[in-house]
């Protein structure tokens, strides 16, 4: 079963940038499958390092395309990734010193509903340079 489930209406007209958020859903999912006992707890903590590094490798790649396009509310969507990677680490951390229990689903429909209101929220507010400078 999918926590969340990507389609079209997430895209934000960049093949890279809609892959690698296709990338973060599917890590999420891992997650909820874990929690749900399809896979074993001990993976968690790998698997949310990987969705940690991933989410900074997709934030980076981001940021420089934005930049190249001198895209005018580019501070503002960095202090957005800054928070995220900070509430990241939080989770990391707790998971860390407390074990699966401090990864709940309460931790999942936080990822759930901040990437999703992330991606169709703030970055389709960048959607259209991509078809104004052909970088589809």
């Amino acid at each position: 079963m999918k926590l969340l489930i990507w389609n079209q209406t997430f895209s934000v007209n960049h093949p890279v940038l809609d892959q690698q958020h296709q990338t973060i859903i599917s890590l999420i999912n891992s997650l909820y499958d874990i929690l749900h006992g399809d896979q074993p707890t001990h993976l968690l903590p790998k698997l949310l390092d990987q969705l940690a590094e991933y989410t900074q490798t997709h934030f980076e790649a981001e940021e420089s395309l934005l930049e190249s396009l001198a895209y005018p509310h580019l501070q503002s969507h960095r202090a957005l990734h800054r928070w995220m990677s900070f509430k990241t680490s939080a989770i990391r951390a707790a998971l860390a010193q407390n074990g699966a229990k401090s990864l709940s689903l309460d931790v999942l429909d936080f990822l759930k509903k901040w990437w999703f209101g992330h991606i169709q929220g703030q970055d389709k507010q960048y959607a259209s340079l991509f078809q104004v400078h052909s970088l589809e």
